[in-house]
């Protein structure tokens, strides 16, 4: 980051902060019972997140690991949603590649 300005390492720092922070408290308060769907929809976020579907003139695209992470809100609740969406910021941009 060092072509960054100071305002903007310190935005990122605190979003990184607050970020760990809830993947901390989704881990401890997230239900045991709901663990294994939430490696499921994680499972299928990865996958996803590997397909592209284009829009109607090709110039939007948007991951099917979205779809994913979308479905977690309702199926195992916010604190497994935010589990689902830490495995979708571990894997990076691969448009930046």
């Amino acid at each position: 980051m060092p072509h960054l300005p100071m305002a903007a390492r310190l935005y990122v720092a605190a979003v990184s902060v607050v970020g760990l922070a809830l993947s901390v408290v989704a881990a401890l308060a997230i239900d045991v019972h709901l663990l294994d769907e939430v490696l499921i929809l994680a499972l299928l976020y990865v996958v996803g997140d590997m397909f592209s579907a284009r829009g109607t003139h090709d110039r939007l695209s948007i991951s099917l690991g979205s779809v994913a992470a979308l479905a977690a809100i309702f199926l195992v609740g916010t604190w497994g949603a935010v589990l689902v969406a830490l495995v979708g910021s571990l894997g990076g941009d691969k448009e930046s590649r």
